[in-house]
This record gives C-alpha cells, structure tokens and sequence, in this order.
C-alpha cells in the first residue's frame, strides 16, 4: 500500500501526517472549493493522512470564507493567510507533512503521479517536478529546493542547480507515467515558467 511505502521512505509516523499539501490561492472564489475537494478525496482514496494547507495571498473575494467553511467536511484543511507572493513559502514553514506538495489553485494538474513521486523518494530522490506543474519534495530539505529554484531566475535546469546544492531531483515533462522523462536530461526553462509566477518569488525557507 501506499501508506506502507511512505512509512518506509519518510519514517515512522510519529504524529506527522503522510503529505502537506500547500494549495497557492490568490481571488480564488470559484476554484477553491474544487482544488481542495479534489486533493482531500484522492489522498483519502490512497489511505493518506494529509494536511491541506490553503495559503491565501490577501484575497478580496471570498477565497478564505469558502475555505473556512470547507474545513467542515474536510477537517484536514487550514487556511493560512499570507503576503502576495509567500504562499508557497509560509505553507511549507508551517508544513508538519513528512512529503510536501506545492500545488496552485488555479491549476488543473492531475495528482495521479504523486504515488509515482513517492517512490521515486524511497529511491532516494528530494524533489520531483511533475510535469512542471507542481513540486513534491522531502519537508526536511524544502528549504534546499527553494533555493534551487530561486537562485536562477532566468530559467536553466532544476537538476543542475540542485545537483550543487547536494539534492537528487527529478524533472517530469508530462503529467502521465508513461511520457515520463528522466530528470538527468530534462530541461526546465520552460517548466518552470509553467510552475507561475509565485515559484520565482519564493526566498529560501528556514526550518
């Protein structure tokens, strides 16, 4: 099981939950609902125990309201607020997830590789960039990945910078397990403008 195979990677649960996911929201009204009902139900469906972090940047609509009141059904949800262009950054310093997943409100993106993500870190990979739209990363080293990211904002490649800062990372260009490309090739100037604006502003975490 799933489960299992993070227990294996990560450790023992200890109290932690499996995965955090930080959920960007921005003036997200019609979508927030959505995205979190999406991730609640596909981690519940893989028998993980999740937080859901909504990390709102200072929304004038009612973005946060709708996630307040989500947090009746889905009582892994939190809602953070946050400076335009932190969301990313305080989810993860607040994050008790053993495995963090960035994800943006506004994406479509499908979560059926995070499985896939998992083993890819009992192999010992810390970051893995799924089709350039999101980052599942080892919570004890997000703050490597972070300054992987945004020490080069003109693009280049992910596993490169990583690389010297002593992380394994792999980089998928699509979505689906079976168009995966290797993270040793993959360049990712253009996934990373794919992963929005947000990922250029992150400054680096501490934990």
């Amino acid at each position: 099981m799933l489960v299992e195979r993070v227990d294996m990677i990560l450790g023992p649960r200890y109290g932690s939950p499996d995965v955090t996911v930080v959920l960007r929201t921005r003036e997200d009204e019609d979508r927030v609902g959505h995205a979190v009902r999406r991730i609640a139900e596909h981690l519940r469906a893989h028998k993980l125990s999740a937080e859901i972090v909504v990390a709102d940047e200072s929304s004038g609509d009612n973005t946060v309201a709708i996630a307040t009141l989500l947090k009746r059904t889905f009582r892994e949800v939190e809602v953070l607020h946050c400076a335009s262009g932190t969301g990313f950054l305080e989810g993860c310093e607040r994050a008790r997830g053993r495995a963090i997943i960035l994800y943006d409100a506004r994406s479509d993106a499908p979560l059926a590789l995070l499985s896939y993500a998992l083993r890819r870190m009992e192999a010992g990979t810390d970051v893995i960039s799924v089709g350039g739209r999101y980052l599942v990363m080892r919570r004890t080293r997000a703050w490597r990945a972070f300054e992987a990211l945004q020490n080069d904002p003109t693009g280049g490649t992910l596993v490169r910078r990583a690389k010297a800062l002593g992380l394994s990372c792999l980089v998928t260009h699509e979505t689906r397990p079976r168009r995966l490309i290797s993270g040793a090739t993959a360049k990712m100037g253009r996934s990373l403008r794919q992963l929005g604006s947000a990922l250029r502003t992150i400054a680096i975490a501490s934990f």
